[in-house]
């Protein structure tokens, strides 16, 4: 969800820029700004999920760093339209360049992200399976091998206890004839 979550964000802070410098409607530019800062609470969200991953932690520490190029790219790209710089402007058009560059980083370095989940989810998955499958077995051939244990024991202690029986008897017949030798 937290993944989800960030890649919309991103789009929609992106769009939200270009609507901006397009329009120059300061609705836009809020939205930005705002999509801007989610961005890096979301990022965080992801980092702490993946805490016990550090090939991911790795990746997502990179990503972090492209997101902080993108939002000063459009941050800076917010105050050349609002000093009135034109979308044709070339200082505009050299921003969109390097914006659109961290923007195919991102894109890659999300689809290695997502690449390495998907194998993680799918290894996770054959290990709750063989867990699944261990555990019917265990339970299946463990639950007669040890009912079968349980009733060795009974049958050897039903079978010891005659003899010692036996001579607790005699001993007592003994001591009420009045043998006490």
């Amino acid at each position: 969800q937290a993944k989800e979550a960030l890649q919309r964000t991103r789009a929609d802070m992106q769009s939200a820029a270009r609507g901006y410098v397009i329009t120059g409607d300061q609705r836009f530019h809020e939205q930005a700004v705002a999509n801007s800062t989610e961005l890096i609470s979301l990022q965080s969200v992801l980092s702490r999920l993946t805490a016990d991953n550090p090939s991911q932690q790795v990746r997502l520490d990179q990503f972090g760093e492209l997101l902080l190029q993108r939002r000063a790219l459009i941050e800076r790209l917010l105050r050349l339209r609002t000093d009135g710089l034109s979308p044709s402007d070339p200082a505009v058009q050299q921003l969109v360049l390097e914006g659109f560059e961290v923007a195919r980083s991102l894109n890659l370095l999300g689809a290695q992200i997502e690449r390495h989940e998907r194998r993680l989810l799918a290894e996770r998955t054959a290990a709750a399976a063989r867990t699944g499958r261990l555990t019917t077995a265990t339970l299946l051939y463990g639950s007669p091998a040890s009912l079968l244990v349980m009733l060795a024991i009974v049958v050897l202690l039903l079978s010891s206890i005659p003899s010692p029986l036996r001579s607790l008897v005699a001993g007592a017949g003994q001591l009420a004839r009045g043998d006490l030798v």
